[in-house]
């Protein structure tokens, strides 16, 4: 033991000094080579072990278990209990936290020379009190602080006090108690700073400043935390490193400098995949989480928030899991996924109320209040502000208080009720101002221009919105940039400056757009996934070609295993005929003998017939010998064949077991991405047919505003504001028209393919009488055409717009032909319009290609066409050698097997 122990202790020597850590380290590691008493030894690997925490778990704990199997062997309690408590650390930073508590109860009883050390007592019993504080279980953390002070009573100071003092100071943070947990944190300090344990006085100092951070004191948490980052810096201690790192980063979200913040986020995200501290790489995720929803990225924060979330609930973490349900609730509740937001808040609200948390409780109400707003439940939302406001007034939150604040200044303007709006705006702005809250001054610049532009004080109402501009471009909130986009275009609406208005309606709807990337971000992820999928199936042939082959393998050991076993019982049987033929000769031999003793004249001649005889019968010993031999040979083949056919049959099990697992896990998965992809669609069609809602009242509104208003250039703008709307409502169909593509069950059955045409071109009347466009069908199919005549609608329907749209305007013309071609159905469709360059033959079918920047198309068109022929088992490819114009020509099979063929 004591050889493997130096052995370890050489190999981490080395390690250290390729990584230039400490001299500390180094020395204890030559007074350990050193010593030559147990106890000492013990006491040594103690002391590395607490040295190697902020370098790496795994080789402290290597350290501790060294150490406590080297005190059994020696029977040294203090060491013993020494190496439990730092395999119980151990296993609290690596987040296992009922195993951490099970050691440190073993180590209390370890040894009955405990109850002569006092100072360790105390700091074991305020290690169980931390490890209580995680699962929220505050009077327990309570007991064991009385525990640690009766230990300490009447003794002067040492590191246990400011153990004792920091710990109760965190009981204090989590309840929102922050002056009280600050006084304790000082306490611990002024103990560290005592007794010159610079390291201790780093978690101090951190802990200050995350306090400071909770009351918005972001100057002075910034102090602390630059101590801290010197202080890592001068001992290269990666751990203090990454506690500077998270908490600066929470200092600069505060600020809203988002952009610095999540530079030191990923960088403390580094640091903890290589040294797993489980509890603050959650915090680090939900930190992250929580800038993605700021920037209105709802996805990528609900993925970090889930990640977070997991390893709270595994650790049962259970208030950084409530505040995670919280940050979670506000993303649903933005989604309009309402019955979601409710159901975190509820989560919420049920592990706060167990806990005591009262901060916790208030932003509870906060977003129930929000919800409720969404709702329009504007009454039960004032209930739910005025609940968070008096537990924030309690526990001294005036951040939080500005927010709410602003909540229901925005409720009380949906009301009407302006002047008490901006009585609750102006204490908003005061706590904003005074606490540095930069986010809380641009929702109030961005409220106050709502309430100016509610009582059409358009200058007042510019002022407050180009002043929340200004306040945005040090605090990157996406969604507040739409609401300030939406209200200067209502202003500059009301006041007449329509320019202007256009102007940033425009800008509205580029970022309202790029919020909406998050549903091309998932079908990039579901499209993802079904690539995976297919490759999961390329694997699995792959592997059922290695199994086809190996079963060859096998079919051909197994004959040639047979082709032995015959060759072998043919030997066999050989032997058995030789050694009959043996004894039959021996016999006659011996019979001929008896013959030549009745004739004495032919003694002599028995005489050389007996030696003869002699001689067969050693050969004859020498051939029984010769088949032993052959049979042992025979039976040890036999075994090593039965062995080969063993080892055979259990692989041959193995891969079948395996292929079975691998089809139940395709199975299983294929049937979860057609799930989600039902979904998808049903979102895809219901979204679409919410769009189209507003847009068609709004294109009415449009129309009647042509009969009531009179001004030529009012008019001008509706139209403009009704062409929008169209080319809006037309992208929405070609969108629609995608998900039918992809969605839809085909039912089969005739197309009447001139009907069809004809009803097309009448939904296209207004624009071909407009432009003068001709349009010819000519159908020459002697059997029916079978297919899918809604499919084939849409492609005849976006074939003949894209021929509207560049027609030419002389004598232009549409014409569709439909002819049989064998077990075909061709359709021409030609027009005399732009045409379409010939380079650009194979980009035409692309999503949102447009072949020229004066197209008024969205560049969906053509690619629906391709994948409606596509559903169709079809073809399509445009003719390049049409001199003038565009002529795209599509073959369909003429009928399905499934429906008879019937002539004309």
């Amino acid at each position: 033991m004591v050889r493997r122990v130096g052995y370890c202790c050489l190999l981490w020597l080395v390690c250290t000094t390729a990584n230039a850590q400490t001299a500390r380290i180094e020395g204890l590691v030559r007074e350990f080579t050193q010593a030559t008493d147990g106890r000492d030894k013990c006491d040594i690997l103690h002391q590395l072990t607490a040295e190697t925490w902020d370098y790496n778990f795994e080789t402290a704990l290597e350290y501790a278990k060294d150490a406590h199997n080297f005190a059994r062997r020696i029977s040294y309690g203090r060491g013993i209990t020494l190496a439990l408590t730092d395999i119980g650390t151990y296993y609290y930073f690596t987040g296992n936290y009922k195993l951490s508590m099970s050691y440190y109860r073993r180590a209390l009883t370890a040894s009955p020379d405990n109850l002569t050390q006092p100072t360790y007592l105390a700091e074991t019993y305020t290690r169980m009190a931390n490890l209580h504080r995680i699962y929220a279980n505050f009077d327990s953390c309570e007991v064991y602080f009385r525990k640690a002070e009766g230990c300490l009573e009447e003794r002067a100071i040492t590191p246990a006090h400011g153990v004792l003092y920091h710990n109760r100071g965190l009981v204090r943070y989590e309840q929102s108690r922050f002056e009280e947990a600050r006084q304790y944190f000082r306490q611990a300090l002024e103990v560290r700073l005592a007794l010159g344990d610079s390291m201790a006085c780093g978690e101090s100092w951190k802990t200050i400043g995350v306090t400071h951070t909770a009351m918005h004191s972001f100057d002075s948490a910034s102090y602390y935390f630059n101590k801290i980052r010197t202080l890592a810096l001068r001992h290269n201690n990666p751990e203090l490193l990454m506690f500077y790192n998270l908490h600066q980063g929470e200092v600069f979200f505060g600020q809203g400098d988002f952009l610095q913040a999540m530079r030191l986020f990923n960088a403390a995200l580094d640091t903890l995949n290589h040294h797993p501290f489980k509890r603050y790489q959650a915090i680090v995720l939900k930190n992250i989480g929580r800038i993605f929803e700021t920037q209105g990225d709802y996805q990528n924060a609900l993925d970090f928030f889930y990640r977070s979330l997991k390893i709270d609930e595994s650790a049962e973490h259970r208030q950084e899991a409530a505040r995670t349900y919280i940050q979670m609730g506000w993303v649903h509740a933005e989604q309009s996924d309402i019955p979601k937001a409710y159901m975190r808040a509820n989560g919420a609200r049920k592990i706060f109320r167990a806990i005591g948390d009262q901060a916790g409780l208030a932003q509870f109400y906060t977003l129930r209040g929000y919800i409720g707003r969404r709702e329009g439940r504007l009454t039960e939302a004032l209930h739910d502000y005025d609940s968070a406001l008096a537990i924030l007034v309690r526990v001294n939150l005036p951040v939080l208080e500005g927010t709410v604040y602003d909540h229901k200044a925005q409720i009380l303007l949906q009301q009407g009720d302006y002047v008490e709006a901006i009585r609750y705006e102006t204490q908003v702005y005061t706590l904003a101002y005074k606490y540095k809250d930069y986010a809380g001054l641009a929702w109030h610049y961005n409220t106050m221009s709502k309430i100016m532009l509610a009582q059409k004080e358009y200058g007042q109402a510019e002022h407050f919105a180009l002043a929340a501009l200004a306040q945005l471009k040090t605090v990157g909130s996406a969604d507040l940039m739409r609401e300030v986009y939406s209200n200067l275009s209502a202003m500059y609406r009301g006041s007449g400056r329509y320019e202007k208005a256009m102007e940033f309606y425009e800008a509205y709807i580029r970022i309202s757009d790029s919020l909406y990337t998050g549903a091309v971000a998932t079908r990039q992820a579901e499209l993802n996934a079904l690539y995976q999928l297919e490759k999961n199936e390329q694997e699995i042939g792959m592997l059922n070609q290695q199994n086809n082959m190996q079963q060859s393998l096998l079919a051909a050991q197994k004959s040639r295993l047979r082709f032995q076993n015959t060759v072998l019982i043919l030997a066999v049987v050989a032997c058995v005929l030789m050694a009959v033929l043996v004894v039959i000769f021996f016999r006659y031999n011996r019979s001929k003998t008896k013959a030549n003793e009745e004739l004495s004249r032919l003694n002599r001649e028995i005489f050389d017939q007996k030696e003869e005889i002699q001689a067969q019968s050693e050969e004859l010993s020498n051939a029984n010998r010769a088949l032993v031999r052959l049979n042992m040979e025979l039976t040890e083949k036999t075994e090593e064949i039965q062995a080969q056919s063993e080892e055979l049959r259990e692989t041959n099990e193995m891969i079948v077991e395996i292929n079975r697992d691998l089809d139940l896990s395709v199975t299983k998965r294929t049937a979860q991405l057609k799930e989600a992809y039902k979904e998808l669609d049903t979102f895809f069609y219901r979204s679409s047919h919410d769009f189209r809602r507003p847009l068609t009242t709004f294109m009415g509104l449009a129309e009647v505003a042509k009969i009531t208003v009179k001004d030529k250039t009012a008019l001008e703008l509706f139209e403009k504001v009704k062409e929008t709307a169209r080319s809006l409502d037309k992208m929405l169909v070609k969108l629609q028209s995608i998900s039918d593509v992809g969605a839809q069950e085909l039912i089969y059955k005739e197309v009447l393919v001139e009907e069809l045409f004809h009803t097309v071109c009448k939904g296209f009347r207004d624009e071909l009488d407009q432009r003068g466009i001709v349009t010819t069908c000519v159908v020459s199919l002697p059997e029916a055409f079978v297919s899918y005549p809604a499919m084939i609608r849409i492609i005849l329907e976006n074939l003949v717009e894209n021929s509207i749209q560049f027609s030419t305007p002389y004598k232009p013309h549409i014409t569709l032909r439909a002819y049989q071609a064998g077990t075909d159905c061709v359709m021409e469709v030609e027009d005399n319009g732009q045409g379409i360059q010939k380079d650009l033959g194979d980009r035409i079918f692309d999503m949102y290609f447009r072949g020229s920047e004066r197209s008024k198309g969205n560049g969906l068109g053509l690619y629906i066409v391709k994948k409606a022929v596509e559903k169709l088992k079809g073809s399509i490819r445009f003719d390049t050698a049409v001199v003038a114009g565009a002529k795209f020509i599509l073959t369909f099979p003429l009928h399905d097997d499934r429906w008879p063929v019937m002539p004309r």
